[in-house]
């Protein structure tokens, strides 16, 4: 019997079928995917505790050897919050710690799976009306199926379609947003001044990450002004390399971006 995951008694989190649920209510279910369910079991499992970029990526996608940049792991992150809110979870206990990590800070327990739901109530019948009662419920539900099959409407169509319409624009919601993370740059190091350009790259050694942008900009050179600055995402399976270049921090306001990706020997704006 797998266990389940309680969060802040509201949510339910089912790792094996990866799904998020509310608490104790049969109805709204939203699916993850694999990998954003797997990074969710390892922030409950240690939650309280910063889990580094790199203990995620060799415990959800490097054991399986597949490697990512920081981008999708961050995407993942977004879209566990917003599952979460979506099934009326509104506090984000999912923390983003910048150049440390991610962080859950929920009231979390664990229990089993069969007891997500109370067991039916059973009322003891006296023996001397047993069979009474019996009669009784056997005439009740002959009159309960004879009005069904008089083609009433059953009044409770409705607020079966509405469950089920809120079931599917969430589901259309939470997939649509995925790939939208406003905190995708926050966890990028910050690597010096490089050529005049302010360089913040998604591999966390500077010394590295400075010699890989000085290449790339011999091979598409450009000029930084005065308070700009270079986000480079350095992509570990593929050879390949992009930069995000604005003229100021990019979560300043009216800030405007150019971007560039290098692959292999071409390059393209």
């Amino acid at each position: 019997m797998n266990k389940i995951y309680i969060i802040n008694e509201t949510v339910c989190f089912d790792p094996e079928k990866h799904t998020l649920s509310v608490y104790g209510q049969s109805g709204l279910e939203v699916n993850l995917h694999i990998p954003a369910s797997q990074c969710l079991h390892q922030l409950l499992l240690h939650n309280g505790q910063t889990l580094s970029q790199q203990f995620l990526f060799e415990q959800v996608w490097e054991k399986n050897g597949v490697y990512v940049s920081s981008n999708t792991l961050y995407q993942n992150i977004a879209l566990i919050r917003k599952a979460i809110k979506s099934v009326g979870l509104a506090e984000d206990v999912i923390k983003t710690l910048p150049k440390a990590g991610v962080k859950c800070i929920a009231d979390v327990r664990e229990i089993q799976n069969a007891s997500i739901f109370p067991s039916p109530s059973v009322i003891p019948v006296d023996s001397k009306t047993q069979n009474t009662t019996s009669d009784n419920l056997i005439e009740k539900e002959t009159t309960i199926a004879a009005g069904n099959l008089s083609g009433k409407p059953n009044p409770f169509r409705w607020i079966y379609l509405l469950a089920a319409i809120i079931f599917i624009c969430s589901s259309g919601w939470v997939y649509l947003t995925q790939y939208h993370s406003n905190n995708i740059f926050e966890a990028y190091h910050p690597a010096g001044e490089v050529n005049g350009c302010n360089l913040f790259s998604s591999y966390n050694d500077a010394q590295k990450s400075a010699l890989i942008f000085a290449d790339l900009m011999k091979r598409k050179p450009f000029s930084c002004t005065p308070g700009s600055a270079v986000y480079m995402n350095v992509n570990r399976v593929y050879e390949k390399s992009s930069l995000v270049v604005c003229d100021k921090l990019i979560d300043s306001s009216n800030v405007r971006c150019e971007s560039y990706v290098y692959i292999e020997a071409n390059n393209e704006q």
